[in-house]
């Protein structure tokens, strides 16, 4: 695979990061992954200007100062793409080069961008184990995809996949719904979608197509905060995330789910024609790569 760094193309391999690098050292690098998908016109990337904004977003969030803007890596993503036939997978990623002082001396980010195959198909249905796994977002805000922010979530999954869980859904301090690793996780309560607030989660370009498809065929959708008990009644549940739109959640802890619930099988009909360019809503969620 090809990857473009800093104005040039090179080989995967040779897109090296200094061991030493503040990114390294202190994991203040920040990053976005957004999905290629095939449609009959050829590839097309989806949600790439909100992906792309957000990356933007999470730079200066960092105090980083990066010197290309949104539409300069739109161009340079479509160009990643084109160099790699067959990809499914876009990670951009900004990050401070040089030594690992607190503050770097030059606020100006290094920039990759690197396309990959799809991997392993996404799996038929998770089980999830809570865990309250969040970085408050007084200390650090849910909006910034920086790699520090993961660490406590990752740690939280692996203990979960060790007692033979597939992942975890994490819990706010006051026990409310939050979100995956990297996923976000949603509801279906009395035949209405709810979702956890922004600024509680990550702002999900995935999540925000799935809220979009279904306000087009008229589902219900409540965003706001959702607590515990709600998670206990609810009828269906799943995550959402690029690599896998809409996964269906059989079981959170002892709470057991329909994973063929008729509201989620509709939504995740309408989604999946939107990502193959065959629903109404492909015109504002996928870009043709040309």
């Amino acid at each position: 695979m090809t990857c473009w760094i800093d104005g040039r193309f090179v080989p995967a391999g040779e897109a090296m990061v200094p061991v030493l690098s503040n990114a390294v050292f202190r994991a203040t690098s920040v990053f976005d992954v957004m999905a290629v998908v095939t449609t009959s016109d050829g590839p097309a990337l989806v949600g790439v200007r909100p992906h792309l904004e957000r990356l933007m977003g999470s730079m200066h969030a960092m105090y980083m100062t990066p010197t290309v803007g949104v539409d300069e890596l739109v161009a340079i993503v479509s160009d990643v793409v084109l160099a790699n036939p067959g990809c499914g997978i876009v990670r951009s990623v900004a990050y401070w080069g040089d030594v690992p002082n607190l503050v770097p001396a030059d606020r100006t980010p290094s920039i990759l961008v690197a396309a990959e195959p799809n991997g392993a198909p996404p799996p038929s249905s998770v089980s999830l184990r809570s865990a309250v796994a969040k970085i408050d977002a007084s200390v650090l805000p849910a909006h910034i995809k920086v790699a520090a922010i993961y660490a406590a979530g990752i740690r939280a999954q692996i203990a979960a996949t060790d007692a033979g869980f597939d992942g975890i859904v994490s819990r706010s301090a006051e026990g409310e719904l939050a979100e995956g690793v990297s996923s976000s996780v949603l509801l279906v309560v009395d035949g209405r979608l709810l979702a956890p607030p922004l600024g509680d989660v990550l702002d999900s370009i995935t999540r925000r197509l799935i809220l979009d498809a279904a306000a087009f065929i008229g589902i219900e959708v409540e965003v706001r905060p959702v607590p515990w008990n709600l998670v206990e009644v609810a009828e269906a549940a799943f995550t959402s995330s690029t690599t896998a739109p809409m996964v269906p959640i059989t079981r959170i802890d002892d709470i057991c789910y329909s994973r063929d619930h008729p509201l989620t099988a509709e939504l995740a009909r309408v989604v999946g024609e939107t990502l193959s360019g065959h629903h109404p809503l492909a015109s504002r969620w996928l870009t043709a790569v040309r």
